[in-house]
């Protein structure tokens, strides 16, 4: 003969370990659990749907950041172009100035008729 925890009479093959609940509680603690299974599986899903939405939102930012940095870059390359070519031709005017400014004085020389300017200047120093 056996007895339970409390000391009442359990017919053999009925033993149940201590602690342990009676049928119709397992049966309802089985679908509580079947329940939370579920629930924690639906939870998964759902978070791995978002970390996809996620994933894909930092992807398309990530392209817009790139098409961004390269549209500046092109504006930054074409700004440095334009005010290379305007040096350029700032320091070519000044060049062709200077040269325009020599060929006169030494014509003035030349023709004997006296000029005025850097040139005449160290012509007269040389000749003395």
């Amino acid at each position: 003969m056996t007895t339970d925890a409390t000391g009442g009479y359990q017919p053999p093959g009925s033993e149940r370990p201590l602690g342990s609940v009676s049928g119709s509680a397992t049966t309802s603690e089985a679908s509580t659990t079947d329940a939370a299974k579920e629930q924690a599986g639906q939870v998964g899903q759902k978070a791995k749907e978002q970390a996809g939405q996620v994933a894909s939102t930092a992807k398309d930012e990530a392209k817009n950041v790139a098409g961004e940095a390269k549209n500046q870059a092109r504006n930054l390359l074409g700004e440095t172009q334009s005010q290379v070519r305007e040096q350029a031709s700032s320091q070519k005017e000044k060049a062709s100035g200077g040269l325009r400014s020599l060929a006169d004085e030494l014509r003035s020389m030349a023709e004997g008729t006296q000029a005025s300017g850097p040139t005449s200047g160290m012509a007269t120093d040389l000749a003395r």
